[in-house]
Order: C-alpha cells, then sequence, then structure tokens
C-alpha cells in the first residue's frame, strides 16, 4: 500500500487559515484516502462501517497485555508463506500459544445414499462421489489446501435401520480424500449413513 502524506501540527498556532490551506486540503483528502482502505467512506452506503479489514504483513510477534485482546496475521505451519490468521487473549498472555481462526478449510454435510451436498452446505469442495455403499471420495477445490499434512473431523447420523455407524479416511493428497462407514451391528460391513458432515483442518 503507497504512503498517505499527512501534516502534523496544521492549523499551526497563529496562522492565518490562509497560509495552511494547502496542508488542510492535504490532511483532508489524507483523511478520505486511509478510510477508504477498509471503509465504506463518506459518500457510500453504510458510510463510517468496515468493508473488510487488510492486515499488510505477518506480526508472529504480537502481544497483549491486560485484558485486551489481539487479531493479527502470521505464517501458516502447512504452508510458511501464507498468511493465516491467530487471536491472543488475556486467557493465555501475551506469550502464549495463539487462537488459530482461520484453520477451517472446507467442510460440508452429504447424503450418505447419494453423496449429494445437502442444501449447498460446503466450502472448498468441488464434488463429493459415492463410489459405493458407505464409500465415498471428496474432492476440494483447487488450492483450498497447502499440501497433504493435514487432519479431517468426521461425525454422521444412523443409517436407514437405525445402526450407529463409524467412520474413517484416507487421505489421497492435497486434492482430496476417501471416507468410508460401517456399522458394527452389522458386522462391520460397509453402510450409507443418512448424513455425513466432515471438516478439513490445516494450519
Amino acid at each position: 500500500m503507497p504512503a498517505i502524506t499527512y501534516n502534523l501540527g496544521i492549523p499551526a498556532s497563529g496562522n492565518n487559515p490562509s497560509n495552511d490551506q494547502p496542508n488542510l486540503l492535504t490532511n483532508t483528502n489524507a483523511v478520505n484516502s486511509i478510510l477508504a482502505v477498509d471503509h465504506n467512506s463518506f459518500s457510500d452506503t453504510n458510510a463510517g462501517t468496515h468493508a473488510q479489514v487488510t492486515l499488510p504483513y505477518q506480526n508472529a510477534g504480537a502481544t497483549q497485555s491486560g485484558n485486551s485482546a489481539v487479531i493479527y496475521t502470521a505464517a501458516g505451519l502447512a504452508n510458511s508463506s501464507a498468511s493465516q490468521i491467530y487471536w491472543k487473549n488475556s486467557q493465555g498472555g501475551a506469550s502464549a500459544t495463539p487462537y488459530q481462526l482461520s484453520a477451517v478449510k472446507a467442510w460440508a454435510t452429504f447424503s450418505g445414499a447419494s453423496g449429494s451436498i445437502l442444501g449447498s452446505q460446503s466450502l472448498n469442495v468441488s464434488s463429493i462421489t459415492r463410489n459405493s455403499t458407505g464409500s465415498y471420495a471428496v474432492t476440494l477445490s483447487t488450492n483450498a489446501l497447502s499440501g497433504s499434512s493435514y487432519g479431517i473431523i468426521l461425525s454422521s447420523t444412523d443409517n436407514a435401520s437405525n445402526q450407529r455407524c463409524t467412520l474413517s479416511y484416507s487421505i489421497l493428497g492435497a486434492t482430496g480424500f476417501t471416507i468410508s462407514a460401517v456399522a458394527a451391528a452389522s458386522g462391520f460391513a460397509l453402510t450409507d449413513p443418512n448424513n455425513v458432515t466432515f471438516m478439513v483442518i490445516q494450519i
């Protein structure tokens, strides 16, 4: 982002306003330029509210004290060149391990009978394919993950016979993974849960 010029000490004590007019104009325009970076500016609808929050550099040394809290970006673990967003509060102290706010990279809820995503409930999921009973292939969106080092949290409802299902997964790479579902009540045979939900975690 370019530097924004601002003149301190304006208007100067004892100066006629006309003496400071050029600097006052520079300052007025500077205020508008700063607001417009992340805010809806003066003439916009919802003026003064945030349109976004830009954090232009990584700050792994961000600190907080007392009852304050800090949101900042630092390097991710899977890809140190990519910024991830973190948060520290007074529970941990300035040097404590922070909370990471951007660890969930993908998720979806889908039908076990068909593999179709339910109600467009997904993030960074390109497709889900039901290969056979209780076996599903998940393809993630391009660049959703940095490499194949990630974790998956799985849950499901029972199957059509009201049997509890146990889920497992196998990582195929950064582009996706497979999910398998079995039912102990039927000798751990593959089965289709009514619904399956997963979250993909990477830091």
